[in-house]
């Protein structure tokens, strides 16, 4: 029985794919809206330049909602463990208070042929099993709420600061 769980790199995982998708796209925005800028400085352009400049803002944009939609799936699945986590939390709860006798026997009735025994006794290494089931069981709980928490800051972040440059972009 192992006495503890890995530690789950679920959450880095997560973070490592979102700053890559963010910086990816942040890169691709910078560079072109650098680009076009320049180009702008101190001249009209021509309109079918214009027509050239608002196409390449509408394929960042469509870039960035891609990015978006890549996020938001992780996002939600974050929320879905929400419930079974809960569940679990109240499981683990109830288990802990569910008593397990450890011995069940007769009382005496009172009578000389009579004294009570016992019928069943549990044997220690069942009880220590079960608490370390039940350990176990709020550690995986407690690591998997906590992965769930950290999912849900790091995709809200990325989304957060993907949309003010998209909304500039749609000004």
């Amino acid at each position: 029985m192992p006495c503890g769980i890995p530690q789950s790199l679920l959450a880095n995982f997560i973070a490592q794919l979102v700053g890559k998708l963010e910086g990816m796209i942040m890169a691709k925005v910078q560079e072109l809206v650098a680009q076009v800028m320049q180009e702008l400085q101190g001249i009209c352009p021509d309109l079918s330049r214009l027509k050239e400049i608002l196409k390449t803002r509408d394929n960042l944009v469509n870039a960035i909602e891609k990015v978006e939609r890549k996020i938001e799936p992780v996002q939600k699945y974050a929320e879905k463990l929400d419930k079974p986590i809960k569940a679990a939390e109240i499981i683990i709860l109830i288990l802990e208070q569910l008593p397990v006798p450890t011995t069940v026997g007769t009382p005496p009735t009172g009578s000389p042929s009579d004294v009570g025994g016992q019928i069943y006794s549990m044997p220690v290494g069942k009880m220590n099993r079960f608490g370390s089931l039940l350990r176990l069981a709020c550690k995986i709980v407690e690591m998997l709420s906590d992965e769930v928490k950290a999912i849900k800051v790091i995709t809200e972040n990325g989304l957060g600061s993907i949309q003010p440059t998209k909304d500039k972009l749609l000004v």
